[in-house]
């Protein structure tokens, strides 16, 4: 068969991909090339014929329409230009020829487009391009308003942002007055709500923002979080100035009840908190944490601040006393400036003094606080002598300034906390562990007690703790040995108080994350809104940082005959800083003016510290006289309560190793029995502690340690007393696993970490060793002896003991697999697991493989059974 010669290439175009277009007119395809006989040599085709032919073929090949591939073809090439154009650059003069002839309707369109998050225009304006927005605007007639992607170089955070937005942020002057001239919005908002002279004023760009001001950009609109345009200018006196001049509000505060003043104070910035004390600031102001400016100066340690202050404001003596003996305590714990610090606390020594009454004989320091064993119930100074003692012991120094934190920033403040955390830091540089310990205990107390154990700083806080206690019992960090000790670090007392704390607390909060009663979970694909819908934006809860959104009712009617579920906002728990979302069911019409808060949300919020995701639940029978709860389920809230469960196993190891006594023994049992009582689960996974102990993946990380995790589970011991303590051994997860299908997972005994003597005892099966040994010399490439107890040692021994209490061989997990199946892929197992096959767990098992009815037609006895092995 003859085969033309362009016909041929162009099926060898189709299966080589190559494009279709240059392969032909290279080959010099003309349009007689599919003649039978071979044409007589001509000139080449034109411009335009070669043009015709390949939209042509391109319109062939991806079924497009020709003007379909021009306007993209258009697009790729205008954001190309918008891109890569020098400075004052214009569109060139092809790219413009070929768009002008198109319908302004179209030009449009096309400079509409988006391509990762962006407009032409809005990389015009991000650029600088003025030549480019220009025609855009007059040619093109893009809209002014539209979107895009803006990413902060600093934080590499991303907002959704309009293009005047982005070139004042950018610096662009012309192109901001390019746009305010063609009618842009000077007041447009971010994502975050912040206006564009807002964050003109945050990269200080003062031309920037003196033409928006005079153009009628609102100088008072704050973003979601209270952020006013001069707290974002406190870096500049003369933006400051400006912003004044123009009306700007100088006691305006944030969700922070901060002012501008706090800011300028925090900043060190001298001359910008004189212009603001000129111009009205108050300084008696207090912020949530009750800092007013005197405090915030002697927080910060702004000696130039705090000396104008106390100069130019009228303070009464004992808070005048207060702040010297705060600023002092800054001086040494942030700049370990003794001499500063002494000079201060000897002034207030000397205001208290001066003021002394016939009841005192001298001011009183309110409030007065407690003897602490943190502190080594140290107590404050109160006169000249007891001052002069303290200033000749560094050591007491420190703990003179924890005491002067605590009774005048209260024990909650986040600098108090802070200063916990540094100096036990800095007891634990210096070896002295045990002093780490107690104030670390103390920050844990306080962090529990204030925002619970799911927040982000006291898991941090509770990981610390505990992976020092884990290093000290396996003797990872070096101790210094003081005489008359008497004591092995970490302590039995203090590993049983930090136990009990978080046990305590992990059992109070574990309902903000489980939904007890009979519901069951809705998959969050399943649309719960009416189409009559819509989602609107309102103002920030107080206290919190995001714009809620919610979702109002329609146009009705309704269905009357459907049962309309939806959330609502209610007020915040106690110590909580997001608010609670409820369910509520009922019919329509519901009441027009309440916001219902928006349920169906599949990927998350853009920029939204609410929940990424909400766990929905119902009942079998929902009605209006069946109402449910739903609370945001966040994934920091889980994992802090995962990461904390896995501090309380690590707790549960170091109670068995530091338990001495007999008592002490007994009350480790009481503990932990006290505590599996509740059936604990992590609230990502579904795990138990039992589940928890027998995998080798459950270790701690702290930034405070080198990142070498301490291989300390399976450990036979704490496996032994939680099944002794009542754990159940076929407990499921949500993955319907056991802790035998965990124990049996090809990662437990594919590692190969020494073991304690504590086992080597044991009995093990003829020639389990030398076989093990033998393997791993041949996976490591060491042929040389088996020095170390292997991990096979453990793990026979591990899934023994949960085989002796009852664990199930034949249970199935979500994937269909048996315990019995990974166990028996081990090549060193020599378990007989026919030993642990019952033959009512053959007929429970073939009942379910074959899904046999049985429910009604057996003893009820048996018909959880069967279930069992479903």
């Amino acid at each position: 068969m003859h085969v033309n010669p362009a016909c041929f290439r162009l099926m060898k175009c189709v299966k080589t991909r190559k494009p279709v277009c240059t392969s032909l007119l290279e080959s010099g395809f003309s349009s007689g090339a599919c003649a039978k006989e071979k044409a007589p040599t001509k000139t080449l085709p034109n411009h335009h014929f070669l043009a015709t032919c390949r939209r042509r073929l391109d319109m062939w090949f991806t079924g497009k329409s020709d003007q379909e591939s021009q306007k993209e073809a258009l697009f790729s090439d205008l954001m190309s230009e918008c891109k890569l154009a020098n400075p004052g650059a214009r569109l060139s003069y092809p790219l413009r020829r070929r768009l002008e002839p198109f319908p302004r309707e179209v030009r449009k369109e096309i400079a509409s487009w988006v391509k990762d998050g962006c407009a032409p225009l809005f990389i015009a304006c991000k650029r600088g391009h003025v030549e480019i927005v220009q025609y855009l605007i007059t040619v093109c007639n893009v809209d002014l308003e539209q979107k895009g992607l803006y990413e902060v170089p600093d934080d590499r955070s991303v907002h959704l942002v309009t293009p005047l937005w982005c070139a004042a942020v950018s610096g662009k002057l012309p192109v901001i007055k390019c746009l305010v001239e063609h009618g842009a919005d000077v007041n447009a908002t971010s994502d975050t709500g912040s206006t564009p002279v807002r964050s003109a004023c945050f990269m200080t760009h003062l031309d920037i923002v003196a033409y928006l001001l005079e153009n009628g950009a609102d100088v008072l609109r704050a973003n979601y979080n209270g952020g006013t345009c001069l707290i974002n200018s406190v870096q500049s006196v003369h933006l400051c100035l400006c912003l004044l001049q123009h009306g700007a509000s100088v006691n305006t505060c944030d969700i922070q009840n901060k002012t501008a003043l706090h800011y300028a104070i925090q900043e060190h910035r001298f001359e910008t908190t004189k212009l603001l004390l000129e111009h009205g600031a108050d300084p008696h102001i207090r912020s949530r944490y009750n800092d007013d400016a005197l405090q915030t100066a002697c927080i910060k340690g702004a000696s130039q601040i705090f000396n104008y202050l106390i100069t130019n404001v009228s303070y009464p003596p004992e808070q005048l006393a207060n702040a010297h003996e705060l600023i002092g305590s800054t001086f040494l714990d942030e700049h370990n400036d003794t001499a500063t610090a002494m000079s201060h606390w000897y002034i207030a020594t000397q205001i208290r003094l001066s003021f002394s009454s016939p009841e005192n004989a001298s001011l009183p320091k309110k409030p007065a606080v407690p003897q602490r064993a943190a502190f080594r119930n140290a107590v404050e100074f109160n006169t000249m002598e007891e001052l002069s003692n303290v200033s000749l012991d560094v050591d007491a120094m420190r703990m003179q300034s924890l005491l002067i934190c605590e009774r005048l920033l209260g024990a909650n403040h986040k600098d108090t906390l802070f200063r916990l955390m540094y100096r036990g830091a800095s007891y634990a540089d210096a070896l002295r562990y045990q002093r780490c310990i107690d104030l670390w205990r103390r920050a844990l107390e306080i962090r529990v007690e204030k925002d619970t154990i799911l927040y982000n700083d006291t898991c941090f806080t509770a990981q610390a703790l505990v992976r020092l206690f884990v290093d000290l019992n396996e003797k990872n960090l070096d101790v210094v040995e003081m005489a008359g000790r008497g004591e092995t670090e970490p302590r039995f007392s203090d590993v049983a108080a930090t136990f009990e704390l978080l046990a305590g607390q992990i059992v109070d909060v574990r309902h903000l994350l489980e939904f007890p009663g009979p519901f069951s979970n809705i998959s969050l694909s399943i649309d719960l809104c009416p189409p009559n819908t819509f989602l609107h934006s309102t103002p920030p809860v107080p206290g919190s940082s995001s714009t809620a959104l919610h979702l109002s009712l329609g146009l009705p009617p309704l269905h009357s005959t459907c049962t309309w579920v939806f959330l609502h906002c209610t007020p915040p728990v106690p110590r909580s800083s997001s608010t609670p979302l409820h369910l509520s069911l009922g019919l329509p019409p519901l009441h027009s003016t309440c916001p219902w808060v928006f349920l169906h949300c599949t990927p998350p919020v853009p920029r939204s510290s609410s929940a990424s995701s909400f766990q929905c639940l119902s009942g079998d029978n929902l009605s209006t006289k069946c109402p449910a709860q739903v609370r945001p389920v966040q994934k920091r809230q889980q994992e802090s309560f995962d990461r904390t469960l896995k501090c309380i196993a690590h707790l549960i190891y170091l109670l068995v190793e530091t338990a001495q006594s007999q008592s002490q023994r007994e009350e480790v049992h009481r503990m932990v029995s006290k505590l599996l009582r509740h059936n604990v689960r992590s609230a990502s996974t579904g795990d138990t502690l039992l589940h928890l102990c027998v995998s080798c993946l459950n270790t701690i990380k702290s930034s405070y340690f080198s990142d070498d995790n301490q291989l300390i589970f399976p450990n036979l011991d704490v496996i032994r007393l939680l099944l002794e303590c009542g754990a159940r051994v076929n407990a499921r997860n949500e993955s319907r696993s056991t802790p035998l299908h965990i124990a049996g997972t090809p990662y437990n005994f594919h590692t190969d970490p020494p073991l304690d003597n504590q086992y080597s005892g044991d009995v093990l099966p003829p020639g389990a060793r030398d076989r093990h040994c033998h393997a791993v010399s041949h996976i490591h490439g060491n042929h040389g002896g088996c020095t170390n107890v292997p991990t096979f040692v453990t793990w026979f021994q591990l899934v023994q003991l949960l085989l002796d209490y009852g664990a199930h061989i034949d249970q199935p997990n979500k994937s269909g697999e048996c315990p019995g199946s990974l166990i028996a892929r081990n090549p060193l197992n020599t378990i007989n697991l026919m030993k642990h096959v019952s033959l009512r767990c053959l007929a429970a098992t073939s009942v379910c493989k074959y899904k046999i009815p049985y429910k009604g037609q057996i003893p009820v006895t048996l018909e959880a059974f069967v279930k069992f092995h479903e």
